[in-house]
């Protein structure tokens, strides 16, 4: 045996790894009962510094003796354990290096969670928030100015907006928060049991030739709803339907989608834009659209043609996400 670190011996090191392992398949959502996993502020951060911890051991290891044949006999430790037919098999190819960046491991497996739901990102955001501050707190007297500071510069390298656009920093923890709760609730939306169910169905309904489709909501607005009070669900199900053929690019879109720091009236103008070019080129918008498409926009339109302020009742990543085909 030539395991070098004098703070913890391979057994214990592998023992902890295992429990770290039961930890990365929680944050992945589920227990193993199958049962949703429920994870709070406080429990991610424990995780996260269960992940700082391996990444402390691995780093530590390098200031001893013999540091290459230690990582070796790790390796070889955890190819041992990954080779259990009852290991996750997702993490089978977990080693040194992986453990060296361990927090990143962590991470990953709590945003691949699914459904992504509000509370958990809200508690994801904050414990990692609060972890960096705790570790800033330890070099830096103002912890919360030196975070504002490194968000700076990872705004900087990662080319979100130029230094001389960006608003004063109190500005940008605001529009960061408020950006990720946008994007938050759309993705919630998007991926919500209700909301595949309805797309499901549209898609469904929508195979059948026009006339039969047709018939199908003009019963559900017609037969027990002489107010049209389901107006808004028939709507929802059209717009589904519409934009159901580019439902996992958007969701990427959206998920890979920049902070840009634009300001209101710029996206004001950048409406006003989008509006005008709709009406100057709409004799010719059609001709890009298959024809379910436009049977779908036509029915839309009779729909809502006295009434267009129902779409403000929708959510609007599912409105703003078909405007482009109307």
């Amino acid at each position: 045996m030539v395991w070098s670190h004098p703070g913890i011996s391979i057994e214990d090191l592998v023992d902890r790894i295992k429990g770290f392992v039961d930890i990365l398949v929680l944050a992945s959502g589920y227990q193993s009962s199958g049962l949703p996993a429920i994870w709070d502020v406080g429990s991610i951060k424990k995780a996260l510094k269960w992940g700082i911890f391996f990444e402390d051991v691995l780093k530590s290891l390098r200031s001893y003796a013999n540091y290459e044949e230690s990582v070796k006999e790790l390796d070889a430790a955890l190819s041992h354990l990954t080779s259990d037919p009852n290991f996750p098999l997702g993490l089978t190819d977990m080693s040194s290096a992986t453990l060296s960046n361990a927090r990143r491991l962590v991470l990953e497996h709590f945003l691949h969670a699914h459904p992504i739901k509000d509370t958990h990102l809200a508690a994801f955001l904050r414990a990692v928030v609060e972890i960096d501050m705790d570790e800033l707190s330890e070099s830096h007297s103002d912890s919360s100015s030196a975070y504002i500071g490194r968000l700076d510069l990872q705004m900087e390298s990662l080319d979100l907006a130029a230094k001389k656009l960006l608003p004063k920093n109190d500005a940008i923890v605001d529009e960061l928060c408020q950006f990720s709760h946008w994007r938050s609730r759309c993705l919630s939306y998007l991926l919500d049991k209700r909301t595949i169910k309805l797309l499901s169905g549209a898609q469904l309904i929508l195979e059948a030739p026009k006339e039969q489709w047709i018939r199908v909501f003009d019963g559900l607005k017609s037969s027990s709803d002489p107010c049209y009070e389901n107006l808004l669900e028939i709507v929802e199900i059209l717009l589904l339907g519409l934009i159901s053929s580019k439902w996992n690019y958007m969701i990427q879109q959206l998920i890979a989608l920049p902070c840009d720091f634009v300001s209101i009236s710029k996206k004001f103008l950048d409406l006003h834009e989008l509006v005008s070019r709709k009406f100057s080129f709409q004799g010719n918008s059609s001709a890009l659209l298959s024809n379910k498409e436009n049977d779908i926009l036509e029915y839309l339109t009779s729909l809502l043609n006295f009434q267009p302020h129902k779409l403000w009742k929708l959510p609007s990543v599912l409105v703003a996400a078909a405007l482009p085909l109307w």
